[in-house]
């Protein structure tokens, strides 16, 4: 439902049901129940439809509203439209949930439902339960996650005291001596979580305070009386700043407390947002190097005395802007009191970044707003110092000055694509270039504590990759990357290079960070499924041979046979034959061409999963996986598609019979034996070539 259509049905409601005096509860709740089906009917809903659909998974909002049981009503249950591994969720039918949501006492009658052959009573949680934000916090810690970051948590309130137990009759009499005994309130409730959780900047209670104090009896309270008293409230200077404030992180989400912080330790503190990983393989580069120190170390410019000491840091994508400036602030942590850095890519991201980071200094900066925090970076304590990286920033339209703090107690450096940028600060503006020579070749040839001198030629040929990949960090970084995962020589991949330059420099070297898994089983499942379609056949056909020592330069020679030319033919293939061959050019080949970067890129995926490994063999990679992971991905294969990649992976065995010897034919033996439990079955062409 819209919001229009929702406002016109709660009027209805409240004129059609909640505002009639002159009807008995009992009445009250039939006219209701009437009301539901008609609006399920208005709406077009299947009135058997549930709330909880086993058989569907929606990615919209998770709803989780608590209703309590009438014989116990100090406890409650939740209704989900989502299933949780902590409890069976009771799973009533949307028009059933609706009913326990609106049956509040004594207004209404409380609904009875049967379940598992006895019935139950249920009662709205208005009066049980009128604060659930504690509960609110538990079920989304059960629903997302420990590590889940909260950005908000909204607080509405009503004034409406909790109760424990529910009276048996329905006079406004009865109702009224039991509400003189409550023991908590929602107020309290509101109040223990802004001690707690308040000074995080992500807690936001709107609660119309004084007018709508009365009880359910106070017939005197219209929908005129109510709007009045709440105009008055958001009126409030106060409550239109937390509103504001309210809003704006909305629009940003930037999660800033763990749901496992939040639920078990109140919050504690606002995380920092994570500093980007510098990389292991860093190379001094001496003439930026020293532009930077002096920019921002050294003595100012005579023309650049008033404002704070700036740096800009512009140069092509991937030219080690980022990694220089993060180099720098290692170095040089103890200089400076605190060091922000801030995703400078959008001004909502800017603005997200320089909240988070103030926060993250203590609860007495909590409240504040952007501009707030801008004021106190420009005019910080006497003795602060402060370091602002401003990464990313290349949007030529985003208005930078508006976002930067002024004063002088303040270090900005700025990383952008944009040299405009920082020729309007022509003498702290480094116009970062490519590597020198000697600085690319050393970083291809990085390694830690390697005590073995290198060769010469194996010098000279990294040397030349470099030429050829331009010198440029994040090319000469990938390149490595790419060698050491796939044991390529440089002069294998300059070979690699030359023949397809744009598929090899555009495909991402990726690395994926380990995922928590319960099993081993598990593990392989979370991997395995996030791998490409064709990377998933790949390791089904491998988990047909043995696990260990797979030859890649078996593939290469299948390719260049086409998949399909044996040495020799004793009889006409036959169906089975082509069903391999047809597997084996959907798996290797794309467009129907081969190329070996394909199978390179495969191979990097499969280890960046830890599904697969590769070891050095004579004159070829040998490619072996985990026994463990080798069953499982055999045994998993559908039933329907297991006689497919029985078929290819005989085809591309018997491949590997050539009158000459290969790379990879010493390696072949253990996989003919591997598939001995299928000799018998084989074709004679396969048997032979076995």
């Amino acid at each position: 439902m819209t919001i229009e259509e929702v406002l016109e049905e709660f009027t209805n409601l409240s004129a059609n049901l909640l505002d009639k005096h002159d009807i008995d509860a009992q009445a009250r709740t039939d006219a209701l129940r009437q009301y539901i089906d008609n609006l399920l009917v208005k709406y077009k809903i299947d009135q058997k439809h549930r709330l909880l659909d086993i058989n569907d998974h929606p990615n919209g909002c998770k709803l989780a509203v608590p209703i309590s049981y009438k014989r116990h009503a100090g406890s409650f249950c939740v209704l989900r439209n989502y299933a949780t591994r902590q409890e069976q969720t009771l799973n009533l039918t949307v028009a059933e949930a609706m009913m326990a949501t609106l049956a509040t006492p004594p207004l209404f009658t409380s609904t009875q439902i049967l379940k598992d052959a006895a019935t139950f009573e249920y009662i709205g949680a208005d009066w049980t339960l009128s604060n659930p934000a504690q509960e609110t916090i538990t079920e989304a810690h059960n629903a997302f996650g420990a590590d889940e970051k909260v950005a908000c948590l909204l607080n509405l309130g009503c004034g409406h005291p909790g109760v424990f137990a529910a009276p048996n009759l329905s006079s406004s009499a009865d109702w009224n001596r039991f509400l003189e005994q409550l023991v908590t309130n929602a107020e309290r409730t509101a109040q223990n979580l802004e001690s707690q959780i308040g000074r995080l900047g992500i807690y936001h209670r709107l609660s119309v305070s004084n007018g709508l104090e009365s009880t359910i009896t106070d017939t005197k309270m219209g929908p005129g009386d109510i709007m009045a008293h709440t105009k008055v409230y958001l009126d409030d200077t106060r409550v239109s700043q937390q509103m504001d404030k309210c809003a704006e992180t909305l629009r940003l989400r930037e999660g800033v407390i763990p749901l496992e912080q939040l639920r078990y330790r109140g919050g504690l503190a606002v995380l920092p947002p994570r500093l980007p990983p510098l990389t292991k393989t860093f190379v001094m580069r001496k003439q930026p190097w020293d532009f930077v120190e002096k920019a921002l170390l050294g003595p100012r410019h005579p023309k650049d005395i008033d404002g704070p000491r700036m740096l800009f840091v512009t140069g092509m994508g991937g030219c080690g802007k980022t990694q220089l400036m993060l180099r720098f602030m290692k170095e040089y942590k103890s200089r400076f009191t605190h060091q922000f850095v801030i995703d400078g890519s959008s001004e909502d991201r800017i603005r997200a970044d320089v909240l988070r980071n103030m926060r993250a200094l203590g609860t007495e900066h909590s409240q504040k707003s952007f501009d707030d925090c801008l004021l106190f970076l420009s005019h910080p304590p006497v003795g602060v110092q402060l370091l602002l990286l401003y990464d990313n920033v290349d949007d030529p339209d985003l208005d930078l000055s508006s976002l930067l703090p002024g004063g002088n107690a303040c270090v900005i450096a700025i990383t952008s694509r944009n040299r405009l940028l920082g020729d309007l600060h022509p003498t702290s503006h480094l116009k970062l270039d490519v590597m020198s020579p000697e600085e690319a070749t050393e970083l291809l040839l990085y390694e830690f504590n390697s005590p073995i001198p290198i060769p010469d030629q194996i010098r000279k040929d990294n040397l030349s990759l470099a030429e050829a990949l331009g010198y440029l960090p994040i090319a000469l970084q990938q390149a490595r990357a790419y060698m050491l995962q796939t044991k390529c020589s440089a002069k294998e991949y300059l070979r690699r290079l030359h023949k397809n330059r744009e598929k090899l420099l555009g495909k991402a070297v990726k690395h994926q960070v380990d995922m928590q898994s319960i099993s081993t089983y598990a593990a392989f499942e979370t991997s395995f499924e996030r791998l490409p379609i064709v990377n998933q056949k790949l390791l089904r056909l491998l988990s047909y041979f043995h696990w260990g020592g797979f030859p890649l330069e078996l593939v290469n020679i299948a390719a260049l046979h086409g998949f399909s030319k044996y040495m020799q033919i004793w009889l006409e293939p036959y169906d089975e034959i082509h069903v391999g061959k047809d597997l084996l050019e959907g798996i290797f080949l794309r467009g129907g061409d081969w190329d070996i970067g394909n199978l390179d890129e495969m191979v990097i995926l499969l280890q960046n999963y830890s599904l697969a490994a590769i070891i050095q063999g004579v004159d070829t990679l040998l490619l072996q996986m985990h026994p463990l992971a080798h069953e499982w991905v055999r045994t998993n294969i559908p039933e329907e598609e297991k006689h497919n990649y029985q078929c290819a992976s005989i085809v591309l065995l018997a491949l590997g019979a050539r009158d000459e010897r290969t790379a990879a034919t010493q390696y072949l033996a253990s996989h003919v034996a591997h598939m001995a439990p299928i000799w018998d079955n084989l074709h004679v062409n396969n048997a032979m070539a076995f």
